[in-house]
């Protein structure tokens, strides 16, 4: 007995130090999520990376005019001895000899030539160079503000869950206490059998309802935590409130065309597509002629171990080195049905669909920009009813307990009035999330802030 007291007694102090050693919960504002998630999210980071790429092509372009540079050195030996034979006078006969000297079958051979062609396709390429850089910039703003869009809706999706557990909770504990009440009042014979284990049913059935809820809130604050770039293990409770984004928008037939062009789709469209036409340009560009300037130099060495060959005069000679100008023009690709002229007409065909796409998602996003507005308006007019409705809510199960503990109404009855306000109180929170995620569609589509009114 004495051990097992020690053992609890051991075991109590060591969850003690585990609980002052563990660290207390981050609180976290829906202000300071957006703030992590753009320091912290890998998607963001992946995109900031490939940035990085486009901003050093950027940075430098100019080094197309670095020439093409190559230096080489070639140590060779003839496969066969080389002789060379030459006529000798001398004042005494015979007065004309040969003579043959036999020449040293290594050479030592240096190679160095730039080469530097130019063409109007290289000032295109330069120019694609910073359209890219600044397509890649757009892309990157583009996931940021959807970052900020889903971090915010995430979060408010959190508050709204966990309201709905606690009011699941509220209600499960109800649901106890009024078994509990229910149960005594059977055994002491004022309550029939019947009624008893419908409120045990009742009470059993909302316990699979909570713990549903509460899986579906641990896998939302999961994936926010992946979203922000945060530990899974880390323990963090969301402090703020739901209510609705303030925003307004004066839509006029005037300023709807201005609002399409601000669209973010409709921006990153036109991105590609002024990609596109420089890319074609730039295939243009490449069938007109090239000037390529080229200058070369290739001394050679014989006896090269043979230390007095280095220091001769006129030692080093020069078989091929030179400067050339030349125009160079491909002409098989201004034939019809060549390559080059496929490739050109491919990618107008391209153009010509992206165009296409860009009259097609304006058209479509003004139906979402009205059917947004309108939900908008409709999710505003509806707040004020069923806040009132949660009130009436309220106030009738009030009424129906105590008609209930006086005697005047079944425990069926008091459920259902239970059930309506549970009812209401959800709908309450679905509609402001409702209201919330239409508004941060609507200015995070068109690159407003909240609280912008236009």
């Amino acid at each position: 007995m004495k051990s097992f007291f020690t053992t609890v007694m051991v075991t109590l102090s060591v969850l003690s130090l585990m609980a002052q050693d563990a660290p207390p919960p981050r609180q976290i504002t829906v202000d300071e999520a957006v703030r992590l998630a753009m320091e912290q999210n890998l998607n963001l980071k992946i995109e900031d990376n490939k940035n990085q790429v486009l901003r050093r092509n950027r940075d430098f372009a100019l080094n197309r005019f670095i020439p093409s540079l190559t230096a080489s050195a070639t140590l060779s030996r003839l496969n066969e001895q080389q002789k060379i034979t030459s006529f000798v006078t001398s004042p005494q006969p015979p007065f004309i000899s040969t003579k043959t000297i036999e020449i040293d079958p290594w050479t030592l051979g240096l190679n160095f030539s730039a080469q530097l062609p130019l063409s109007l396709a290289l000032f295109r390429g330069i120019e694609q160079t910073v359209i890219e850089y600044d397509n890649g910039l757009l892309t990157y703003f583009i996931a940021q503000r959807r970052l900020e869009r889903d971090v915010r809706k995430l979060f408010n999706q959190i508050l709204a869950l966990e309201e709905a557990v606690k009011i699941t909770q509220l209600r499960l504990e109800n649901a106890r206490t009024r078994y509990l009440q229910a149960d005594e009042a059977y055994r002491a014979g004022r309550l029939q059998e019947i009624n008893a284990l419908q409120a045990r049913v009742a009470w059993e059935n909302t316990k699979p309802t909570l713990r549903e809820q509460e899986l579906s809130l641990e896998t939302l604050k999961m994936n926010f935590k992946m979203l922000l770039g945060i530990e899974l293990n880390e323990n963090i409770v969301f402090v703020g409130d739901i209510k609705a984004v303030s925003f307004t928008l004066a839509l006029t037939p005037q300023s709807l065309q201005r609002l399409l062009d601000q669209r973010l789709d409709v921006m990153n469209i036109g991105a590609n597509i002024r990609s596109l036409e420089n890319v074609i340009q730039l295939q243009k560009d490449s069938l007109l002629p090239n000037l390529i300037l080229m200058f070369s130099m290739d001394p050679s060495l014989a006896e090269p171990f043979n230390a007095d060959s280095w220091s001769k005069e006129n030692a080093w000679k020069q078989r091929g080195g030179m400067f050339s100008i030349s125009l160079s023009w491909k002409l098989d690709s201004l034939i019809p049905g060549s390559q080059a002229w496929v490739n050109i007409k491919n990618l107008e065909d391209q153009l010509e669909q992206l165009r296409l796409t860009l009259a097609q998602v304006k058209m479509a996003s003004a139906v979402d920009l009205l059917s947004l507005m309108q939900r908008i308006q409709k999710y505003r007019e509806s707040l004020a009813a069923l806040e009132a409705n949660v009130n009436l809510a309220e106030r009738v199960v009030q009424l129906s307990n105590n008609a209930y503990r006086a005697g005047l109404q079944s425990l069926i009855e008091v459920q259902d009035a239970e059930l309506q306000l549970q009812s209401a109180r959800l709908q309450l929170i679905n509609e402001k999330i409702s209201l919330n995620n239409s508004i941060l569609d609507l200015i995070y589509s068109l690159d407003f802030k909240e609280g912008e009114n236009q």
